[in-house]
Order: C-alpha cells, then sequence, then structure tokens
C-alpha cells in the first residue's frame, strides 16, 4: 500500500495539496527558463502578482526582467506599478545587461504603460555611455527597433564610441533588410538632425539604407541636398 501510495505515476494524495505559487518559486523558475515562468504568471494571486512586481530591481537578472511584460498585463495593484517604474526610473545606474533587458521588452510593454515607454528611452539613452561597449550595437538594434515600432525619435549621444560605429552600421543594415519600413524612420532621423553637415558616420547609414530600393531616391536625395547646401555655405563664406 505504502509503496503503490508512492508510485511516480500515481495521483497525488488530496493530503499533500501542492503549495500555492509565490514571486520567489516564479523567480525561481525564471532563472532557468523565462518562458516557462511567464506561463505561471496567470496563477499567481494579486498580492504575489504585486510581490514580484516590487522584487524587481535594476539589479534584477535579464531573465527576471523579462517577465515583465506578461507580469504587468495581468493588472498588479496601481500602487505596486507605480512603485516599481518610479524606482526602476530613479536608479542612478543600471548594469549593462539591463539596459538591454529594457530595451528589448519596452516593444512588448501592455498598451497601459506604453506612455512610460519615452521615459525609458531618456533613461536607456542618458546611460548608453557607462553601458559595456560590446552592448552598444545590440543597444543601437533595440533602439532602433522601438523607432520603427512607435515613430519615437532616437537620438544617440556624441560620446558613444566611434570603434563600435562599424558594428552599429552591421546592426542597421541588417534591420533595415529584414523590415524596410525601419529604413523610412532611419532616413527621417538622419534627414532631421542633418542641419546641412553630415558627419561620416551619418553618410555610411544613408548609404546602408539607399540599397533597399525603395528608398534609393530619397537616401541619395538627402546626400545630395547636404552637398548642395555645404558648397553654398562655402561659397558665401569666402
Amino acid at each position: 500500500m505504502s509503496a503503490a501510495a508512492t508510485d511516480v505515476g500515481s495521483e497525488p494524495s488530496s493530503q499533500h495539496p501542492l503549495p500555492p505559487l509565490t514571486a520567489d518559486s516564479v523567480l525561481r523558475g525564471a532563472t532557468r527558463d523565462p518562458s516557462n515562468a511567464t506561463a505561471l504568471l496567470p496563477d499567481l494571486r494579486p498580492e504575489a502578482l504585486d510581490d514580484l512586481l516590487s522584487s524587481l530591481t535594476a539589479a534584477s537578472p535579464a531573465n527576471h526582467l523579462a517577465l515583465l511584460p506578461r507580469l504587468l498585463s495581468l493588472s498588479p495593484s496601481p500602487a505596486a506599478a507605480a512603485t516599481f517604474f518610479s524606482a526602476l526610473l530613479s536608479a542612478p545606474s543600471w548594469p549593462s545587461a539591463t539596459l538591454l533587458a529594457v530595451a528589448s521588452l519596452l516593444r512588448d510593454l501592455p498598451p497601459a504603460y506604453r506612455t512610460r515607454v519615452p521615459a525609458f528611452l531618456t533613461k536607456i539613452i542618458s546611460l548608453l555611455p557607462s553601458a559595456d561597449a560590446q552592448d552598444l550595437p545590440a543597444l543601437a538594434y533595440q533602439l532602433l527597433l522601438i523607432a520603427g515600432h512607435s515613430g519615437a525619435r532616437v537620438r544617440a549621444p556624441p560620446s558613444i564610441a566611434r570603434q563600435i560605429e562599424g558594428t552599429v552600421l552591421m546592426h542597421v543594415a541588417f534591420a533595415v533588410k529584414q523590415d524596410p519600413v525601419l529604413a523610412r524612420e532611419v532616413l527621417a532621423a538622419v534627414k532631421s538632425d542633418a542641419a546641412g553637415a553630415l558627419s561620416g558616420f551619418a553618410v555610411a547609414v544613408l548609404l546602408f539604407v539607399a540599397r533597399v530600393r525603395r528608398f534609393n531616391e530619397g537616401a541619395v536625395g538627402v546626400l545630395r541636398d547636404a552637398v548642395v547646401l555645404s558648397r553654398r555655405d562655402y561659397q558665401l563664406s569666402r
């Protein structure tokens, strides 16, 4: 009788029900597999959802932060959500892994929280100089995707190291080939920043965009206008 009751395939005893899910148990699962942990979130009690949200900080592992879009879609209490956003955005610094994790999930935020995206973009861009150099290309790629998703203009600070520009260009080239609509966002961003003089990096970006057939004329037009304006300014200055 004892052996039969403890067989792996036997029904669990009604005298020993499974303990309820907790925020800690979901986080432990997320450490191993965030996808499986995300699937468990609807089974959490409302107070456990709030506990889980309040446990996420700028120092949380990327696998834990990956729970955020689904967690917010389950409508935690407004107070818990407000406290979380305030604490995260007011943190003086974020690890580079957190910058990349947050940039990656912004496009998946539930509609009720998308008004928070500009604040997060401002925070991410302000912290770019402190990010690990190897993460900058991936961050630039995520910001480009956000620009294409929301129509926002993303301006990177001039302090981004020149040595990573080539890698960023590789990500830009890949992005516009995968989704030509992104080329329009890149073209508009470069055009708005041109101010009559294009940097070498901006010229390289335009040449990549020009390889997308439907944006070839627009990219070449920006280059032509910049050359004409620069020549006119030079003649006026003589």
